[in-house]
């Protein structure tokens, strides 16, 4: 297999079979004597998913390319970041890693629309239907990376933000919670997930009107069980698409998310912002930064690439 990739490509699977290894072995200092073999399996499974989408990985674009601006600073964090109270509640009520409604259940919810047909039919799910989380952290130096290219500053209660293919709406709700935006949105293909998302929610309303009051900050927060293919998105002003698992809409060496082009180049407005990972938009949208981040769920690294779009859209 390494004879048939780029050297880049071959270290990349390196890496996931090293995070495949963790997975399996890994203990945190803290824990007990046993850790959760639940998770252990979710996570070993999980990483093996990626491992085929990880071999055709392209590189990190270098800093000169395709007009970037390497330069451009982030705009800075919202001052208003949210409390130790709010962080704690995320982090062990809404999304918690173990236990029930944690990470085994929320991939286990991913899998009930139509997974298992595949699987039955002896064959491999489409890479759109397996469930992974971006890191949390990555993903807000990201959008600040973003709003600083499209001149939106830290009060960003005039602008719109989605993550299109939301998952269980954790992104959403982590922005919604550190973040003020006139609205917070994610549109997810798959019912099951979704259906979590909008329980989460409900949950985070609920804790916010009790013993978190002041938890969202965003006006608004949006779940909606959509495509990007149908879905209104004119309003956008940042949109954030957790494309590593979208290999298969890559054609060939130049590593544009075909589909995805053409579906934003119809719905989004012009002057919108739109981040990927791993993959890159084509024809109407122009890419202005490409940045590393952390990504322990594929092996350690995640590229983010930064898009303006330059194409007016249907409407317009």
């Amino acid at each position: 297999v390494g004879d048939a990739m780029s050297p880049h490509s071959a270290s990349r699977c390196v890496a996931a079979v090293l995070h495949l290894a963790c997975a399996v072995a890994w203990v945190p200092s803290n824990a007990p004597q046993v850790a959760n073999p639940r998770l252990i399996r979710s996570r070993a499974a999980t990483s093996m998913s990626y491992l085929e989408s990880l071999a055709v990985r392209p590189p990190s674009a270098p800093t000169t390319a395709f007009g970037m601006k390497p330069d451009a600073p982030p705009s800075a964090p919202t001052t208003d970041a949210a409390s130790d109270t709010a962080i704690e509640l995320f982090v062990d009520k809404l999304y918690p890693e173990e236990g029930e409604g944690g990470y085994w259940e929320r991939n286990s919810a991913s899998r009930t629309d139509g997974y298992w047909e595949y699987i039955k039919r002896g064959e491999e799910p489409p890479q759109t239907l397996v469930y992974g989380e971006y890191p949390t952290d990555t993903f807000l130096e990201m959008i600040d990376r973003a709003c600083g290219h499209a001149g939106i500053g830290p009060d960003r209660s005039n602008y719109h933000m989605a993550d299109l293919g939301s998952g269980t709406g954790r992104l959403v709700l982590w922005c919604a919670i550190n973040q003020r935006w006139k609205s917070c949105r994610g549109v997810e293909y798959l019912s099951s997930i979704h259906d979590v998302a909008a329980d989460v929610l409900e949950r985070a309303r609920a804790a916010e009107a009790t013993d978190c009051p002041g938890l969202i900050k965003a006006d608004e927060v949006i779940f909606e069980c959509d495509s990007w293919d149908t879905a209104d998105l004119s309003n956008l002003d940042v949109v954030f698409v957790y494309s590593t698992g979208l290999a298969e809409m890559v054609r060939d060496e130049s590593n544009v998310l075909v589909e995805l082009t053409e579906s934003l180049n119809m719905r989004l407005r012009k002057g919108s912002v739109v981040i990927t990972t791993e993959y890159r938009l084509g024809e109407g949208f122009r890419l202005i930064e490409s940045a590393d981040g952390k990504n322990d769920f594929i092996g350690g690294v995640s590229t983010a690439h930064i898009h303006v779009k330059e194409s007016p859209g249907d409407w317009e």
